[in-house]
């Protein structure tokens, strides 16, 4: 089964996802923060981690650059997760493997999940 860290500052998106996620055969763990990402990382080690752009004070896709950066979180896979479609343009720029705009449905989801697969 495999593990995905849902990172986002609204609540609603993270109880959606963590639905989603669970009724499709895949656990999952959630952050609202920066702060609280990387003891979660490390804790719970993920297989993919579902960024959201938009973080208070911080944006996930220069967070993703730094995972991708760094030895310990280099090989998760990082989908960047926005509501601002204009965010997501150049997503390889910071080494995310896919991307996924809000609103989204199940399919697209579990979609982009797949391309954590390879």
């Amino acid at each position: 089964m495999k593990k995905v860290l849902v990172v986002d500052n609204n609540q609603e998106t993270l109880d959606i996802m963590e639905l989603i996620l669970k009724e499709n055969g895949y656990s999952s763990v959630t952050a609202q923060s920066y702060k609280t990402i990387l003891p979660i990382i490390y804790k719970n080690k993920p297989d993919i981690i579902i960024l959201d752009v938009m973080l208070e004070n911080e944006d996930g896709r220069n967070i993703c650059l730094q995972l991708k950066n760094t030895d310990r979180t280099k090989d998760i896979c990082v989908i960047l997760l926005s509501a601002f479609h204009e965010k997501l343009i150049g997503y390889k720029t910071f080494k995310a493997s896919g991307i996924l705009a809000k609103p989204f449905h199940d399919e697209d989801l579990l979609k982009v999940l797949e391309t954590c697969d390879n």
